[in-house]
């Protein structure tokens, strides 16, 4: 009788440890899910903020760009004036 009630006990505890270990796991795969789902939200906010800042640079580029077109049809539109009236 002593025999069996050490076994199940042994059976029982060896069941606790595998249950413990398995709950361990599954807790750190989820420390792990929440730190892999923070760095892709980081990265993915970092890939937006870059993603605008060219965009935005690329629009004053072009503004500048336009700018400096009139201001060339500007100069060059006297000349032909003046020239035409010669």
């Amino acid at each position: 009788m002593a025999d069996s009630d050490a076994r199940v006990n042994k059976e029982r505890a060896e069941r606790n440890a595998a249950l413990l270990e398995k709950e361990q796991f599954r807790a750190h795969i989820h420390r792990l899910a929440r730190a892999l789902r923070r760095e892709r939200e980081k990265t993915a906010s970092t890939a937006r903020r870059e993603l605008e800042q060219l965009r935005l640079e690329y629009v004053a580029k072009e503004q500048v760009s336009e700018n400096h077109g009139e201001a060339s049809r500007e100069r060059s539109e006297p000349r032909a004036k003046r020239a035409s009236h010669n």
